[in-house]
Protein backbone atom coordinates (compact mmCIF):
# COMPACT_ATOMS: atom_id res chain seq x y z
CA UNK A 1 0.00 0.00 0.00
CA UNK A 2 2.86 2.36 0.82
CA UNK A 3 4.26 1.77 -2.67
CA UNK A 4 0.97 2.90 -4.27
CA UNK A 5 0.77 5.96 -2.03
CA UNK A 6 4.29 6.99 -3.09
CA UNK A 7 3.38 6.60 -6.75
CA UNK A 8 0.25 8.73 -6.27
CA UNK A 9 2.37 11.42 -4.57
CA UNK A 10 4.75 11.46 -7.55
CA UNK A 11 1.76 11.81 -9.89
CA UNK A 12 0.48 14.82 -7.92
CA UNK A 13 3.92 16.42 -8.06
CA UNK A 14 4.13 15.85 -11.82
CA UNK A 15 0.59 17.03 -12.54
CA UNK A 16 1.19 20.83 -12.37
CA UNK A 17 3.89 20.60 -15.05
CA UNK A 18 1.68 18.56 -17.39
CA UNK A 19 -1.26 20.86 -16.64
CA UNK A 20 0.85 23.86 -17.58
CA UNK A 21 1.64 22.32 -20.97
CA UNK A 22 -2.00 21.67 -21.83
CA UNK A 23 -3.49 24.89 -20.42
CA UNK A 24 -3.09 27.10 -23.50
CA UNK A 25 -4.27 24.41 -26.00
CA UNK A 26 -7.23 23.69 -23.71
CA UNK A 27 -8.13 27.39 -23.42
CA UNK A 28 -7.92 27.86 -27.19
CA UNK A 29 -10.18 24.85 -27.81
CA UNK A 30 -12.80 26.01 -25.30
CA UNK A 31 -12.79 29.60 -26.55
CA UNK A 32 -13.10 28.54 -30.17
CA UNK A 33 -15.91 26.07 -29.50
CA UNK A 34 -17.88 27.64 -26.64
CA UNK A 35 -16.57 31.19 -26.25
CA UNK A 36 -15.80 30.80 -22.54
CA UNK A 37 -14.26 28.72 -19.77
CA UNK A 38 -16.44 27.29 -17.02
CA UNK A 39 -15.03 26.13 -13.67
CA UNK A 40 -16.76 22.73 -13.52
CA UNK A 41 -15.72 21.67 -17.02
CA UNK A 42 -12.17 22.78 -16.30
CA UNK A 43 -12.12 20.74 -13.08
CA UNK A 44 -13.39 17.69 -14.97
CA UNK A 45 -10.73 17.97 -17.67
CA UNK A 46 -7.85 18.49 -15.28
CA UNK A 47 -9.03 15.73 -12.93
CA UNK A 48 -9.08 13.41 -15.95
CA UNK A 49 -5.51 14.43 -16.78
CA UNK A 50 -4.47 13.78 -13.18
CA UNK A 51 -6.13 10.36 -13.29
CA UNK A 52 -4.37 9.43 -16.56
CA UNK A 53 -0.97 10.48 -15.16
CA UNK A 54 -1.57 8.46 -11.98
CA UNK A 55 -2.73 5.37 -13.90
CA UNK A 56 0.31 5.53 -16.19
CA UNK A 57 2.69 5.85 -13.25
CA UNK A 58 1.01 2.87 -11.59
CA UNK A 59 1.85 0.83 -14.67
CA UNK A 60 5.54 1.78 -14.99
CA UNK A 61 6.57 2.44 -11.39
CA UNK A 62 8.55 1.80 -9.28
CA UNK A 63 11.39 2.13 -11.76
CA UNK A 64 14.25 -0.33 -11.17
CA UNK A 65 17.88 0.36 -12.07
CA UNK A 66 19.22 -0.84 -15.42
CA UNK A 67 21.63 -3.18 -13.65
CA UNK A 68 18.75 -4.82 -11.75
CA UNK A 69 16.79 -5.35 -14.96
CA UNK A 70 19.82 -6.80 -16.77
CA UNK A 71 19.97 -9.59 -14.16
CA UNK A 72 16.28 -10.50 -14.43
CA UNK A 73 15.44 -13.93 -15.87
CA UNK A 74 11.66 -14.24 -15.39
CA UNK A 75 9.35 -14.56 -18.44
CA UNK A 76 8.37 -11.38 -20.32
CA UNK A 77 5.02 -12.57 -21.67
CA UNK A 78 1.94 -14.44 -20.52
CA UNK A 79 -0.30 -15.19 -23.50
CA UNK A 80 -2.84 -17.66 -22.09
CA UNK A 81 -6.27 -15.98 -21.69
CA UNK A 82 -7.90 -16.27 -18.25
CA UNK A 83 -4.79 -17.82 -16.77
CA UNK A 84 -5.41 -15.72 -13.67
CA UNK A 85 -8.43 -17.94 -12.84
CA UNK A 86 -6.19 -20.99 -12.69
CA UNK A 87 -3.75 -19.13 -10.47
CA UNK A 88 -6.53 -17.99 -8.14
CA UNK A 89 -7.99 -21.51 -7.87
CA UNK A 90 -4.55 -22.93 -7.14
CA UNK A 91 -3.39 -20.30 -4.63
CA UNK A 92 -6.56 -19.62 -2.63
CA UNK A 93 -8.93 -21.69 -0.49
CA UNK A 94 -12.01 -19.59 -1.17
CA UNK A 95 -15.30 -21.14 0.00
CA UNK A 96 -18.38 -19.15 -0.94
CA UNK A 97 -20.37 -20.06 2.22
CA UNK A 98 -17.40 -19.60 4.55
CA UNK A 99 -16.95 -15.89 5.28
CA UNK A 100 -13.68 -16.50 7.09
CA UNK A 101 -12.04 -17.24 3.72
CA UNK A 102 -13.10 -13.93 2.14
CA UNK A 103 -10.51 -11.71 3.78
CA UNK A 104 -7.69 -14.23 3.27
CA UNK A 105 -8.62 -14.47 -0.40
CA UNK A 106 -8.57 -10.69 -0.85
CA UNK A 107 -5.07 -10.57 0.67
CA UNK A 108 -3.79 -13.04 -1.90
CA UNK A 109 -1.67 -11.28 -4.61
CA UNK A 110 -3.34 -13.31 -7.36
CA UNK A 111 -6.69 -11.79 -6.32
CA UNK A 112 -5.91 -8.22 -5.37
CA UNK A 113 -3.80 -7.77 -8.52
CA UNK A 114 -6.86 -8.58 -10.64
CA UNK A 115 -9.02 -6.23 -8.55
CA UNK A 116 -6.40 -3.49 -8.90
CA UNK A 117 -6.39 -3.89 -12.69
CA UNK A 118 -10.18 -3.57 -12.76
CA UNK A 119 -10.10 -0.35 -10.74
CA UNK A 120 -7.17 0.98 -12.77
CA UNK A 121 -9.44 1.61 -15.77
CA UNK A 122 -12.76 1.91 -13.93
CA UNK A 123 -12.56 5.76 -13.78
CA UNK A 124 -11.68 5.76 -17.47
CA UNK A 125 -15.09 4.29 -18.32
CA UNK A 126 -16.84 6.79 -16.03
CA UNK A 127 -15.13 9.77 -17.64
CA UNK A 128 -15.78 8.48 -21.15
CA UNK A 129 -19.49 8.05 -20.54
CA UNK A 130 -20.21 11.12 -18.42
CA UNK A 131 -17.95 13.83 -19.77
CA UNK A 132 -16.89 12.66 -23.22
CA UNK A 133 -20.34 11.16 -24.04
CA UNK A 134 -18.96 7.97 -25.59
CA UNK A 135 -21.14 5.00 -26.51
CA UNK A 136 -20.59 1.53 -25.07
CA UNK A 137 -18.70 0.19 -28.09
CA UNK A 138 -16.45 3.26 -28.12
CA UNK A 139 -15.66 2.74 -24.42
CA UNK A 140 -14.91 -0.91 -25.19
CA UNK A 141 -12.44 -0.02 -27.95
CA UNK A 142 -10.83 2.84 -26.03
CA UNK A 143 -10.46 0.79 -22.84
CA UNK A 144 -8.86 -2.04 -24.80
CA UNK A 145 -6.57 0.44 -26.60
CA UNK A 146 -5.51 2.04 -23.32
CA UNK A 147 -4.74 -1.37 -21.82
CA UNK A 148 -2.83 -2.38 -24.96
CA UNK A 149 -0.78 0.81 -24.68
CA UNK A 150 0.11 -0.08 -21.09
CA UNK A 151 1.09 -3.63 -22.01
CA UNK A 152 3.15 -2.55 -25.02
CA UNK A 153 4.90 -0.03 -22.79
CA UNK A 154 5.87 -2.87 -20.49
CA UNK A 155 6.85 -5.24 -23.31
CA UNK A 156 9.01 -2.58 -24.98
CA UNK A 157 11.07 -2.25 -21.78
CA UNK A 158 9.74 1.29 -21.33
CA UNK A 159 10.39 2.18 -24.98
CA UNK A 160 13.88 0.69 -25.02
CA UNK A 161 15.20 2.50 -21.95
CA UNK A 162 15.87 -0.81 -20.20
CA UNK A 163 17.80 -3.82 -21.60
CA UNK A 164 14.74 -6.07 -21.24
CA UNK A 165 11.16 -5.83 -19.90
CA UNK A 166 10.92 -5.52 -16.13
CA UNK A 167 7.14 -6.03 -16.09
CA UNK A 168 5.12 -8.92 -17.53
CA UNK A 169 3.11 -8.50 -20.72
CA UNK A 170 -0.06 -10.30 -19.66
CA UNK A 171 -2.98 -10.95 -21.98
CA UNK A 172 -5.18 -11.24 -18.88
CA UNK A 173 -4.44 -7.59 -18.10
CA UNK A 174 -5.94 -6.68 -21.48
CA UNK A 175 -9.10 -8.57 -20.55
CA UNK A 176 -9.35 -7.27 -16.98
CA UNK A 177 -8.49 -3.63 -17.84
CA UNK A 178 -11.04 -3.63 -20.66
CA UNK A 179 -13.64 -5.06 -18.27
CA UNK A 180 -12.75 -2.32 -15.77
CA UNK A 181 -13.46 0.37 -18.36
CA UNK A 182 -16.79 -1.23 -19.27
CA UNK A 183 -17.70 -1.61 -15.59
CA UNK A 184 -17.13 2.12 -15.18
CA UNK A 185 -19.40 2.75 -18.18
CA UNK A 186 -22.18 0.50 -16.86
CA UNK A 187 -22.39 1.89 -13.34
CA UNK A 188 -21.45 5.48 -14.24
CA UNK A 189 -24.99 6.79 -13.42
CA UNK A 190 -24.53 5.69 -9.80
CA UNK A 191 -21.58 8.09 -9.47
CA UNK A 192 -22.76 10.99 -11.63
CA UNK A 193 -26.51 11.25 -11.00
CA UNK A 194 -25.93 14.28 -8.75
CA UNK A 195 -23.68 16.05 -11.29
CA UNK A 196 -25.01 18.42 -13.97
CA UNK A 197 -25.56 16.93 -17.41
CA UNK A 198 -22.83 17.52 -19.96
CA UNK A 199 -25.33 19.22 -22.26
CA UNK A 200 -26.19 21.63 -19.47
CA UNK A 201 -22.51 22.44 -18.96
CA UNK A 202 -22.17 23.24 -22.66
CA UNK A 203 -25.25 25.46 -22.57
CA UNK A 204 -23.78 27.44 -19.67
CA UNK A 205 -20.50 27.81 -21.53
CA UNK A 206 -22.28 29.07 -24.68
CA UNK A 207 -24.36 31.52 -22.65
CA UNK A 208 -21.34 32.82 -20.78
CA UNK A 209 -19.49 33.29 -24.08
CA UNK A 210 -22.39 35.32 -25.48
CA UNK A 211 -22.54 37.57 -22.43
CA UNK A 212 -18.97 38.80 -22.41
CA UNK A 213 -15.56 38.41 -24.01
CA UNK A 214 -13.56 37.59 -20.90
CA UNK A 215 -10.34 39.31 -19.93
CA UNK A 216 -8.49 35.96 -19.92
CA UNK A 217 -9.60 35.35 -23.51
CA UNK A 218 -8.35 38.76 -24.61
CA UNK A 219 -5.14 38.30 -22.65
CA UNK A 220 -4.55 34.93 -24.32
CA UNK A 221 -5.02 36.51 -27.76
CA UNK A 222 -2.60 39.31 -26.87
CA UNK A 223 -0.10 36.79 -25.49
CA UNK A 224 -0.18 34.82 -28.74
CA UNK A 225 0.37 38.02 -30.76
CA UNK A 226 3.27 39.09 -28.53
CA UNK A 227 4.86 35.64 -28.86
CA UNK A 228 4.56 35.61 -32.66
CA UNK A 229 5.86 39.18 -32.96
CA UNK A 230 8.64 38.34 -30.50
CA UNK A 231 9.85 35.49 -32.70
CA UNK A 232 10.13 37.79 -35.72
CA UNK A 233 11.71 40.52 -33.62
CA UNK A 234 14.32 38.12 -32.21
CA UNK A 235 15.35 37.15 -35.74
CA UNK A 236 15.47 40.83 -36.73
CA UNK A 237 17.74 41.94 -33.87
CA UNK A 238 19.96 38.90 -34.45
CA UNK A 239 20.44 39.93 -38.07
CA UNK A 240 21.20 43.58 -37.25
CA UNK A 241 23.21 42.54 -34.14
CA UNK A 242 21.46 44.99 -31.81
CA UNK A 243 22.76 43.88 -28.38
CA UNK A 244 21.45 46.60 -26.05
CA UNK A 245 19.03 44.65 -23.82
CA UNK A 246 17.16 47.66 -22.39
CA UNK A 247 17.04 49.29 -25.80
CA UNK A 248 15.68 46.05 -27.25
CA UNK A 249 12.84 45.98 -24.74
CA UNK A 250 11.91 49.62 -25.36
CA UNK A 251 11.95 49.21 -29.13
CA UNK A 252 10.05 45.92 -28.91
CA UNK A 253 7.33 47.44 -26.72
CA UNK A 254 6.54 50.44 -28.87
CA UNK A 255 7.18 48.77 -32.22
CA UNK A 256 4.72 46.04 -31.26
CA UNK A 257 2.04 48.58 -30.37
CA UNK A 258 2.50 50.40 -33.71
CA UNK A 259 2.48 47.27 -35.87
CA UNK A 260 -0.36 45.76 -33.84
CA UNK A 261 -2.48 48.87 -34.41
CA UNK A 262 -1.77 48.85 -38.15
CA UNK A 263 -2.63 45.15 -38.46
CA UNK A 264 -5.93 45.59 -36.62
CA UNK A 265 -6.87 48.46 -38.91
CA UNK A 266 -5.92 46.66 -42.14
CA UNK A 267 -7.69 43.41 -41.14
CA UNK A 268 -10.76 45.17 -39.75
CA UNK A 269 -10.17 44.20 -36.15
CA UNK A 270 -8.35 40.89 -36.50
CA UNK A 271 -4.91 39.80 -35.38
CA UNK A 272 -3.40 36.33 -35.38
CA UNK A 273 -4.15 35.86 -31.69
CA UNK A 274 -7.69 37.19 -32.02
CA UNK A 275 -8.38 34.84 -34.93
CA UNK A 276 -7.09 31.90 -32.88
CA UNK A 277 -9.52 32.55 -29.99
CA UNK A 278 -12.26 33.86 -32.33
CA UNK A 279 -12.69 37.47 -31.26
CA UNK A 280 -12.53 40.73 -33.23
CA UNK A 281 -12.05 44.39 -32.34
CA UNK A 282 -15.10 46.39 -33.47
CA UNK A 283 -16.68 49.82 -33.25
CA UNK A 284 -19.97 51.19 -34.54
CA UNK A 285 -18.76 51.41 -38.12
CA UNK A 286 -18.55 48.58 -40.66
CA UNK A 287 -14.77 49.05 -40.91
CA UNK A 288 -12.99 50.06 -37.74
CA UNK A 289 -11.21 53.39 -38.09
CA UNK A 290 -7.47 53.82 -37.63
CA UNK A 291 -8.14 56.74 -35.29
CA UNK A 292 -10.14 54.60 -32.87
CA UNK A 293 -7.67 51.70 -32.93
CA UNK A 294 -4.79 54.11 -32.35
CA UNK A 295 -6.63 55.90 -29.54
CA UNK A 296 -7.44 52.59 -27.84
CA UNK A 297 -3.88 51.33 -27.69
CA UNK A 298 -2.28 54.73 -27.23
CA UNK A 299 -4.39 55.28 -24.10
CA UNK A 300 -3.49 51.84 -22.80
CA UNK A 301 0.19 52.37 -23.59
CA UNK A 302 0.07 55.86 -22.05
CA UNK A 303 -1.30 54.62 -18.73
CA UNK A 304 0.73 51.41 -18.46
CA UNK A 305 4.08 52.51 -19.88
CA UNK A 306 4.62 56.13 -20.92
CA UNK A 307 3.43 57.99 -17.80
CA UNK A 308 5.09 55.59 -15.31
CA UNK A 309 8.38 55.78 -17.27
CA UNK A 310 8.31 59.61 -17.32
CA UNK A 311 7.53 59.75 -13.62
CA UNK A 312 10.29 57.26 -12.89
CA UNK A 313 12.86 59.37 -14.74
CA UNK A 314 11.74 62.47 -12.86
CA UNK A 315 11.96 60.65 -9.53
CA UNK A 316 15.47 59.39 -10.28
CA UNK A 317 16.56 63.02 -10.77
CA UNK A 318 15.73 63.85 -7.12
CA UNK A 319 18.96 64.35 -5.16
CA UNK A 320 17.61 63.56 -1.71
CA UNK A 321 17.66 59.77 -1.24
CA UNK A 322 14.83 59.77 1.31
CA UNK A 323 12.51 61.75 -0.94
CA UNK A 324 13.48 59.63 -3.92
CA UNK A 325 12.68 56.42 -2.04
CA UNK A 326 9.35 57.85 -0.84
CA UNK A 327 8.43 58.90 -4.39
CA UNK A 328 9.34 55.44 -5.73
CA UNK A 329 7.15 53.80 -3.08
CA UNK A 330 4.22 56.09 -3.95
CA UNK A 331 4.67 55.40 -7.68
CA UNK A 332 4.82 51.64 -7.09
CA UNK A 333 1.72 51.83 -4.87
CA UNK A 334 -0.24 53.75 -7.52
CA UNK A 335 0.88 51.29 -10.19
CA UNK A 336 -0.26 48.35 -8.05
CA UNK A 337 -3.64 50.05 -7.56
CA UNK A 338 -3.96 50.49 -11.33
CA UNK A 339 -3.12 46.86 -12.02
CA UNK A 340 -5.49 45.79 -9.25
CA UNK A 341 -8.26 47.86 -10.81
CA UNK A 342 -7.67 46.23 -14.19
CA UNK A 343 -7.68 42.76 -12.65
CA UNK A 344 -10.77 43.24 -10.47
CA UNK A 345 -12.63 44.97 -13.29
CA UNK A 346 -11.79 42.09 -15.62
CA UNK A 347 -13.18 39.53 -13.17
CA UNK A 348 -16.35 41.18 -11.87
CA UNK A 349 -16.84 44.23 -14.05
CA UNK A 350 -19.62 44.33 -16.63
CA UNK A 351 -18.72 47.67 -18.19
CA UNK A 352 -15.84 48.41 -20.55
CA UNK A 353 -12.39 49.57 -19.46
CA UNK A 354 -11.63 53.31 -19.64
CA UNK A 355 -9.62 52.96 -22.88
CA UNK A 356 -12.52 51.07 -24.46
CA UNK A 357 -15.04 53.71 -23.44
CA UNK A 358 -12.94 56.61 -24.68
CA UNK A 359 -12.04 54.96 -27.98
CA UNK A 360 -15.55 53.48 -28.39
CA UNK A 361 -14.16 50.08 -29.31
CA UNK A 362 -14.72 46.60 -27.89
CA UNK A 363 -13.91 42.97 -28.56
CA UNK A 364 -16.70 40.98 -30.17
CA UNK A 365 -17.25 37.25 -29.78
CA UNK A 366 -16.83 35.49 -33.15
CA UNK A 367 -17.42 31.93 -31.87
CA UNK A 368 -21.00 31.86 -33.09
CA UNK A 369 -20.44 33.80 -36.31
CA UNK A 370 -21.10 30.83 -38.57
CA UNK A 371 -23.68 29.11 -36.39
Amino acid sequence: MEKYINIIQIAFITFPFIALLITIPYMIKEYRKYGSLTPFKTIMVYSFVLYMITAYFMVIMPLPSRSEVALMTQPCKQLEPFYFIKVMNHSTNFIINDFSTYFKTLKNPAVYTVIFNVFLTFPFGVYLRYYFKKKWWQVLLLSFSLSLFYEVTQLSALYGIYPRPYRLFDVDDLIVNTFGGMLGFWICPLFTFFLPKRERLDEKAYYKGLQKVSFSRRLLALGIDIFVFGCFYAVFIYIIKFKNIIGNLIVFKYLFMIIYTIILYITNGYSFGKMIVKIRLVDNNKHISFKKVFMRYFLLCLILFIIPEILLKIILMINNNDYRLLALIILAFLYIILLGYLFIHSVIGKNHFFYEKWSKTENKNETFKNR
